[in-house]
């Protein structure tokens, strides 16, 4: 009887398949950073344009698409416009403590979407959503700020081409 890798000898493992635990060790594989804070730019309408034509590609056909929807866009939109609808009535210079933490609660989210998606992903760290929320801190104002960009972010995508 013939053995693995064409020897006839049973009692050894010639096959070149790599085992399962020969994998690197730890040290080797690159350390996942913290997400460091940024303030939003002065100019993130074109920010938010130029960042939608750079997560163009195209199909198998030619034509260009995103790889990410418009639905999965809004959705994060969706969590930033309901902190936005409630600090509309606030004249404070500071966010209230419970859109801090929904704010946080929402980088949260963006994070695991983008753990489960790959366009998203991409999407999120195009725009430097995860930072851009980190920079926002207590500030009312560069969270409205923050929210506009999201905003552009929608319309420019919708503008380019995206599909729901």
């Amino acid at each position: 009887m013939v053995g693995p890798g064409g020897n006839r000898n049973n009692y050894q493992r010639q096959d070149t398949r790599a085992a399962y635990n020969n994998r690197q060790p730890q040290s080797a594989q690159p350390q996942p950073q913290p997400v460091p804070a940024e303030k939003l730019p002065a100019e993130y309408v074109d920010q938010a344009e130029a960042v939608m034509l750079s997560l163009r590609t195209t199909d198998k056909h030619g034509n260009l698409k995103f790889n990410i929807t418009a639905s999965k866009i809004r959705k994060i939109l969706t969590l930033v416009t309901d902190i936005l609808n409630e600090e509309r009535f606030n004249k404070n210079a500071e966010l209230n403590q419970a859109n801090i933490q929904r704010l946080s609660m929402a980088r949260v989210r963006i994070a695991y979407d983008a753990g489960r998606d790959n366009g998203v992903k991409e999407f999120a760290e195009k725009a430097k959503l995860l930072n851009y929320i980190k920079g926002i801190g207590k500030s009312r104002a560069e969270f409205i700020r923050f929210a506009e960009y999201m905003e552009a972010l929608v319309a420019w995508h919708r503008y380019l081409g995206g599909e729901n």
